[in-house]
């Protein structure tokens, strides 16, 4: 297992690949499943059963994507995790990856975030991608405000582009170049 520390956090980076992948599924399906049931902010109703969460984790290593988690550096607690994977199926868009952040609610407003965010960053330039994109609800200020900081750009809002809960919801698309 890889491991990725910063001075001066508590947090831990960990690569999750397919040997370490069973030890972390079971967080990164609790944690998909709250923002499912409890959010506006992710367009899909059902919850993640454990064949569908196992099929996301190999579509990423299909993709040739990546998946962090984010731990405490004392305890081992879970609390978080971003992955990137293909933006689009074409050819002429490799260099481009789409990713996601999400923070276990109970280590929220702690900088988990933002740690998270900057090291998908990093591992996409180290994978020489060439831009990251993301896809963040129009009334999730918080995670707005942390791309923001970080040095994406808002590129475009799409009026009704998800439903959730029979509302149509609007979406900010951001962009970071990344060479």
């Amino acid at each position: 297992m890889s491991e990725y520390t910063e001075q001066d956090t508590p947090f831990i980076i960990r690569l999750i690949d397919e040997n370490s992948w069973p030890d972390y599924a079971p967080d990164i399906k609790r944690v998909f499943n709250f923002e499912i049931s409890q959010s506006s902010y992710i367009y899909r109703d059902e919850i993640f059963d454990e064949q569908e969460i196992h099929q996301w984790f190999l579509s990423r290593l299909q993709e040739k994507g990546l998946l962090l988690a984010c731990v405490h550096a004392h305890s081992e607690k879970f609390l978080g995790f971003a992955s990137y994977g293909r933006f689009r199926n074409f050819a002429g868009s490799l260099g481009t990856v789409e990713h996601s952040v999400y923070v276990d609610s109970v280590a929220r407003r702690k900088g988990v975030g933002s740690f998270l965010l900057n090291e998908i960053i990093s591992a996409a330039q180290v994978a020489g991608k060439k831009s990251m994109v993301g896809v963040i609800d129009a009334d999730n200020l918080t995670s707005l405000h942390l791309h923001d900081k970080a040095g994406f750009i808002r590129v475009g809002c799409m009026k009704s582009l998800g439903l959730k809960w029979g509302s149509y919801r609007d979406a900010w698309f951001v962009q970071r170049m990344l060479s």
